[in-house]
């Protein structure tokens, strides 16, 4: 039983990994030119690339972002995931909780994590949302629950049909640089952290030290 629940710890935080390295790489191209529209208008987004090319030179429309956003958010569900599995090896396999009941436990045993909680409650708690993302999402009408429960559910399809609802909230290159720079940073001081645990357990499920001293 335990092993089944450090493979699946690993592998949360090898997927959490991921997305947050792809966040990264867009939150690294936002943070040198101040929007991400050049890169977007490479897929397939339906009416948002005739949007891209209506906006004004030193402009950029939220819309790019929100797939940058996606990514983080699935990041922090999947981190979540991982220390419901390691701290608890223990239990019997189940599907993990929702996410307001692991973020609670989170909160409750692993306060000392202090990296990763504070990674999490920037992406969890309204107050403390990077300003650009707070006021994109009180401009669309949405909230942060809207946002993960979107998420938890995705597929290629809903996704599209999402980013086509969302209303455009346009800002400045300058705004999108210190945006992208402040979510760079934040990635870039959790990463190494989710990494080095993911890579402390083996391939058949055995722990190292960092991990066995998350056991609750």
């Amino acid at each position: 039983m335990e092993t089944y629940r450090y493979i699946h710890a690993k592998s949360s935080w090898m997927s959490a990994r991921e997305a947050l390295q792809l966040a990264e790489k867009l939150a690294e191209m936002g943070a040198e030119d101040g929007n991400i529209d050049s890169y977007m208008r490479q897929g397939v987004y339906g009416d948002y690339l005739q949007q891209a090319e209506e906006l004004e030179y030193g402009t950029s429309d939220f819309i790019a972002t929100v797939p940058l956003m996606y990514m983080v958010t699935h990041g922090v569900d999947l981190i979540l995931k991982g220390y419901m599995y390691a701290g608890h090896p223990q239990e019997a396999p189940q599907a993990p909780p929702k996410l307001a009941d692991m973020l609670e436990r989170f909160r409750a045993e692993f306060a000392d994590e202090t990296v990763v909680s504070e990674f999490i409650d920037t992406y969890i708690d309204p107050d403390k949302l990077p300003q650009l993302f707070a006021v994109y999402l009180r401009e669309v009408g949405k909230d942060l629950d809207d946002l993960y429960k979107e998420r938890r559910f995705l597929n290629n399809a809903s996704f599209y049909r999402i980013i086509e609802q969302y209303k455009p909230y346009v800002y400045t290159w300058e705004d999108g640089k210190r945006f992208y720079q402040e979510v760079l940073e934040d990635l870039r001081s959790v990463l190494p952290v989710i990494e080095a645990l993911q890579a402390d357990i083996d391939s058949e499920g055995v722990p190292g030290d960092k991990v066995k001293a998350l056991r609750r």
